[in-house]
């Protein structure tokens, strides 16, 4: 069975039908027009005030808004206060007076009556508490208006011997020698060859500021090792990696390799730092272990791969024989040693 749609019956409209044929909008044009066709515009019916020579709209009661504000007022009864006739406001009082009322507490006249402090010889006037600003503040914060005596100490000379300053300190020293004694109860920093104080902020690691700020600290709390230790290092190298050859980018510095065998963490011992590396060579005895077999064969598998990259690198060559002669001292070495 199909489903007929009905549209509106008007010409060129293709909306569903609502009743008599035709859609919503339609039906309504017939409904108020008469014609679905013609559209009106309902003329606003608009009255004018009551009132003899006021020809304003009305707002309310065939009056407009002045004329219906008038008649408000003309219907409340008068101010209470004696002898006056206008209209009350609020509290039965009219707009003058309720507001006297409101600031002053009182109707009668239009200056407020001016309340004085309750402190003895204070004519400020009243702000809480039957006290004015400064006495109430003293009585919040001391529980008193007036605020209490204050105990000065007693200041005594210095303790030190021979020494005529005013101990201004707790402990009866100057300042001088509180200072002087304070530094002097410091320990030394716990980097081997430094006599400097220990800073109060790197207390707990036994450092000085000197090797307790910025690079020094993390130094020698990940390697044990001080930045003098590191800057000699650095030196020896000349300031580059010993593996690729190349010197740090600008802003950064060089890693420290350490050997995985004695401090298998991400922390040395101080005794296993075998140099400074760059950050990819580094990355790269890890990745390999520390197992020189690997890098090696690594080598032997670039050369085979490419043999025409290598075919006339002598540099290469003359590498790879300072390697072996090298493998071989380290072999007499361990020759020489062995029981």
């Amino acid at each position: 069975m199909k489903s007929t749609t009905n549209k509106c019956s008007i010409q060129d409209c293709e909306d569903l039908v609502r009743a008599r044929g035709m859609c919503n909008k339609h039906y309504l044009r017939w409904k108020n027009n008469g014609d679905p066709l013609v559209v009106k515009k309902r003329p606003r019916k608009t009255t004018l005030c009551t009132e003899s020579e006021c020809g304003q709209p009305t707002y309310m009661r065939d009056l407009c808004l002045r004329h219906y504000r008038e008649w408000q007022r003309s219907q409340r009864d008068p101010c209470s206060v004696e002898g006056c006739d206008e209209p009350w406001e609020g509290r039965g009082l009219c707009v003058v007076h309720y507001q006297r009322f409101m600031r002053t507490g009182s109707t009668d006249g239009p200056k407020p009556v001016k309340r004085t402090c309750s402190v003895e010889g204070c004519i400020e006037s009243v702000q809480a508490k039957e006290f004015c600003q400064k006495h109430y503040r003293n009585w919040r914060r001391h529980g008193t208006p007036t605020v209490p005596p204050r105990t000065g100490r007693i200041l005594t000379t210095c303790i030190i011997d021979a020494c005529t300053d005013t101990g201004t300190r707790l402990n009866g020293m100057c300042n001088r020698h509180y200072r002087q004694n304070l530094k002097d109860s410091r320990i030394e920093c716990s980097i081997p060859g430094c006599t400097d104080k220990v800073q109060n902020r790197h207390a707990d690691d036994g450092l000085c500021r000197k090797h307790g700020g910025g690079l020094g600290y993390r130094l020698w709390r990940t390697y044990h090792i001080s930045i003098d230790q590191f800057n000699d290092l650095l030196t020896k190298q000349d300031g580059i990696c010993p593996i690729c050859q190349n010197a740090p980018d600008e802003n950064k510095r060089l890693a420290v390799d350490h050997d995985h065998k004695c401090c298998s963490e991400n922390t040395s011992c101080g005794e296993c730092v075998r140099g400074l590396l760059s950050n990819a060579c580094n990355q790269l005895l890890g990745l390999a272990h520390d197992n020189p077999r690997i890098l090696i064969r690594a080598a032997q598998y670039l050369v085979r791969a490419t043999p025409e990259q290598f075919r006339y690198d002598t540099d290469l060559l003359q590498e790879l024989k300072d390697l072996i002669q090298m493998i071989n001292n380290y072999a007499s070495l361990a020759d020489l040693v062995s029981p």
